[in-house]
């Protein structure tokens, strides 16, 4: 049912996870079956639960794919004494892919101008010939006897191709009531690569938000004592993850009967085809990461995704600052690669990356190697137990160090996100906050000053 029609006061009672509403473009829709299915993940329809969500969900941005899925859910519309006037005015119309639009502009006119064209044709043709035999002694001074011959026959060729151009164009030129696809392609466009692509039916994003996929371990090797590379084959050596800068993967397992899911960013990218990369820390007791590290070459493992708020695009902002800990550096490093490698992105960015000893620092020669040939990056590490040659910041990050290395507040020309241990996260929003950024929300925007990976 889709035509009921809600207060705001009503669907604020529904805001639990069995029974979940939310408004958006004052329609009002039923997603508590859509809670595990959101690529965003659940804690977004959560947060806005019972409410208008109009605004959280365009500042996200979505596709008219989603837009398809959301109207699965609605319900009705709230009442006239709580409807809003959004700046999106009304919710954006949306129509099934396989659904052919054509233009509205009023039928043509018959125009018939070849029939008139023809028959003065004719006339003019047989009055030529007649008064060319009457005064044809009185014309014979100016021309030989084969002019009115010649005459009758180029007036003849004249008409007929007359009249067949006529006809093509009465056919041709009544363009503005035909739509595009109306038109067969009689000219093949030029191909702009050089060489046909190996295999044209790739898909250019192998991952499914909604469903987990099987993917085979290909490869495996250790980067330290507790700390592997695993990585995963795509259906096809061109095959691209297709996944947002700055989002994450979902990886399930059953552990003792229940199913255990975990999320991890990859360490590669959209421009490593045919492979996921993934730099995970083993913990003795933890419920995913003990089956990972006895995968073989040849297991696979059931993955899904995109999840996340964050999908980072060029120039988000003129200055970045990061703060990691541990393996908080992975969704660092998608970002941090993704700027260096683009070559119009300009964003000034600097990390603070925390960790207890410098063999527990991940990604350290990749992490370098940007900082030595990219100036707008920089590094510094921060070691609580450091050797006693280390030439870097000791103890753990501090306000100072913020101070120093990271960009002040400057609204939407500044940002600093976080990711690491939940004790180490909340205590730096805290001290970004005394610096005077803005406080992010319970589950962090992409606008926001403060963005935390959860």
């Amino acid at each position: 049912m889709s035509d009921g029609v809600y207060s705001l006061e009503e669907v604020a009672k529904h805001i639990s996870k069995t029974d979940l509403w939310i408004v958006v473009w004052n329609h009002v829709y039923d997603v508590t079956d859509y809670q595990e299915d959101h690529p965003g993940g659940k804690e977004f329809l959560l947060e806005n639960a019972g409410g208008d969500a109009t605004t959280a969900y365009e500042d996200i941005g979505h596709s008219t794919d989603a837009r398809e899925i959301l109207e699965n859910y609605r319900i009705g519309k709230v009442t006239d004494e709580d409807w809003t006037d959004h700046e999106t005015k009304r919710m954006p119309e949306v129509k099934p892919h396989s659904v052919h639009v054509v233009n509205n502009l009023p039928p043509p006119k018959s125009h018939h101008l070849h029939i008139p064209m023809v028959g003065g044709g004719l006339v003019a043709l047989m009055g030529s010939l007649v008064l060319g035999r009457r005064f044809s002694s009185s014309l014979h001074r100016f021309q030989g006897g084969g002019f009115w011959k010649g005459f009758a026959l180029s007036s003849a060729a004249s008409l007929l191709l007359a009249f067949y151009a006529s006809l093509w164009a009465n056919k041709n030129f009544q363009v503005a009531h035909k739509d595009f696809q109306s038109y067969p392609a009689h000219i093949k466009a030029k191909s702009t690569s050089s060489k046909p692509s190996k295999k044209k039916d790739i898909n250019l994003g192998v991952l499914n938000a909604r469903t987990y996929q099987e993917f085979p371990l290909i490869d495996k090797f250790n980067l330290s004592h507790d700390t592997i590379r695993f990585v995963f084959g795509l259906p096809h050596e061109n095959s691209v993850l297709g996944l947002p800068t700055g989002q994450h993967i979902a990886i399930r397992h059953e552990v003792d009967g229940k199913q255990i899911a975990r999320s991890y960013t990859p360490t590669s990218s959209n421009k490593d085809r045919g492979r996921l990369e993934l730099t995970i820390k083993i913990y003795e007791g933890g419920k995913l990461t003990p089956w990972l590290s006895k995968l073989e070459l040849g297991d696979t493992a059931e993955i899904r995704g995109p999840k996340g708020e964050m999908k980072y695009h060029k120039n988000l902002v003129k200055e970045l600052g990061m703060i990691a800990g541990g393996t908080g550096i992975t969704p660092m490093f998608q970002i941090i690669r993704r700027i260096c490698e683009d070559p119009r992105d300009d964003t000034k960015t600097t990390l603070l990356y925390a960790n207890r000893t410098d063999g527990d620092i991940l990604l350290r020669k990749e992490l370098d190697g940007f900082a030595e040939r990219y100036d707008q990056f920089t590094v510094q590490y921060v070691l609580s137990s450091p050797p006693d040659d280390w030439q870097g910041s000791k103890g753990r990050i501090s306000k100072q160090m913020i101070e120093e290395h990271l960009p002040a507040p400057a609204g939407m020309n500044s940002k600093v996100l976080v990711c690491g241990p939940d004790p180490m996260m909340e205590s730096m929003v805290n001290m970004l906050q005394e610096r005077g950024f803005k406080p992010p929300g319970k589950i962090s925007k992409p606008k926001d000053e403060i963005f935390t990976f959860q």
